[in-house]
């Protein structure tokens, strides 16, 4: 699969699982930023990898499980740290310490 390719099909599971995200449908989100992240592992891109991840984050925040939600934003930190991303990086930072204060 192209670059190309792999970053069209990443933004569309990752544009389905933000909507299934506002419909409330965590299960339905999960499932397809699962698939974003596999896609992109699978072809060692780290095109919105830290993205994909951060959002795989705020879902298992949402479901309430905080310690999955906090190992997915230490990954989001790790992607950062390599791309220089310090945005992505302090919402990340910011979803470990929600996770830590709704305990």
């Amino acid at each position: 699969m192209s670059s190309e390719s792999v970053e069209f099909k990443a933004l569309g599971l990752h544009g389905l699982a933000k909507l299934y995200q506002k419909l409330g449908d965590l299960t339905r989100a999960s499932e397809y930023v699962s698939l974003e992240i596999d896609t992109l592992l699978a072809q060692n891109s780290l095109y919105n990898l830290g993205e994909a991840f951060l959002l795989f984050a705020k879902l298992l925040s949402e479901q309430g499980m905080a310690t999955e939600a906090k190992t997915n934003c230490q990954k989001v930190i790790n992607i950062c740290d390599l791309t220089n991303n310090n945005s992505l990086k302090s919402r990340a930072v910011a979803i470990i310490k929600n996770c830590e204060t709704s305990k």
